[in-house]
């Protein structure tokens, strides 16, 4: 027996192993693609993993915020509202470092604005979403942290998996880029370290 469990959406050919502590902490709602959001998710508090077509790499949490929940932080992401944290924040994060991906979206001569990118992006990362609701934002944070321990080898594209990580650890350098590594001996954000 493996310390996973095959969690696969019907259609799509999306393979994700969840971890059996994961799968254990919440009754998770079956895999939805990233295009049929925000409608297919619910109004209430929750947290919510976030998957490529093979591995999870995205742990969210919303809260009540104002009758929306779930949905209503799926409505940020899809309209580049999001740009700035989160998922938003590192699909784009991406997008815009993968040249690749950004220039074969456009056409001659279009341009976007940081709202537009943010659409495109998070529209072509390929995502899938599955989640668990809760009673309240408190229950929501709770169930985050426990899923962002669950499995520590795991991989993921929050920063807030590594402050996740460094309290079970004690190792403040565990989980973080280059970035915090710059700040903390005074190097300039310009300056490329790793």
């Amino acid at each position: 027996m493996t310390d996973t469990e095959d969690s696969r959406a019907e259609a799509g050919g999306l393979m994700v192993s969840l971890p059996r502590s994961v799968v254990a902490l919440a009754t998770w709602s079956s895999w939805t693609r990233f295009d049929l959001l925000p409608a297919a998710a619910p109004r209430l508090p929750g947290v919510y993993l976030v998957a490529t077509a093979t591995e999870l790499v995205y742990v969210g949490m919303a809260g009540d915020r104002g009758g929306a929940g779930l949905s209503g932080r799926m409505a940020a992401y899809c309209t580049g509202k999001a740009a700035v944290s989160g998922l938003g924040r590192a699909v784009l994060d991406r997008a815009l470092n993968d040249v690749a991906s950004s220039h074969g979206s456009l056409a001659v001569g279009e341009r976007l604005d940081t709202q537009g990118w943010a659409v495109l992006a998070m529209r072509e990362a390929g995502l899938w979403l599955c989640w668990a609701t809760t009673a309240d934002r408190a229950t929501a944070v709770e169930l985050e942290e426990h899923v962002l321990t669950a499995p520590p080898e795991q991989r993921l594209w929050n920063p807030r998996s590594s402050r996740s990580l460094e309290r079970m650890t004690g190792n403040v350098w565990a989980g973080r880029g280059a970035a915090a590594r710059r700040r903390a001996v005074g190097v300039p954000n310009y300056c490329h370290v790793d």
